[in-house]
């Protein structure tokens, strides 16, 4: 059983790189432009997506350091501006 933590950066090493990419990839299926994906990582070293369905993630402010927070609404921010101006659209499966 393994606990919850939060990462800081540079801890996750070459891990981030394919976590991201990983994350990118499993959006791409799901076709999501947001998406919070939490993953763990087992004593083995293993990771594993121990949530993969955050469309609408809840932020809470008090929930994270304050740093943790600012980035991820910047960088929420930056994702809705970009999307204004991509000429890449969602699938409409059912419209």
């Amino acid at each position: 059983m393994g606990q919850y933590l939060y990462t800081t950066p540079g801890i996750l090493g070459d891990a981030k790189n394919s976590l991201t990419e990983l994350t990118i990839q499993l959006n791409k299926v799901l076709d999501l432009d947001v998406n919070v994906v939490e993953w763990c990582v087992d004593e083995q070293g293993r990771w594993w997506v121990i949530d993969a369905f955050n469309e609408v993630p809840e932020i809470i402010p008090e929930a994270f350091p304050l740093d943790y927070y600012t980035w991820i609404v910047e960088r929420f921010a930056a994702c809705v501006k970009n999307k204004l101006n991509y000429s890449e659209r969602n699938r409409m499966p059912f419209g």
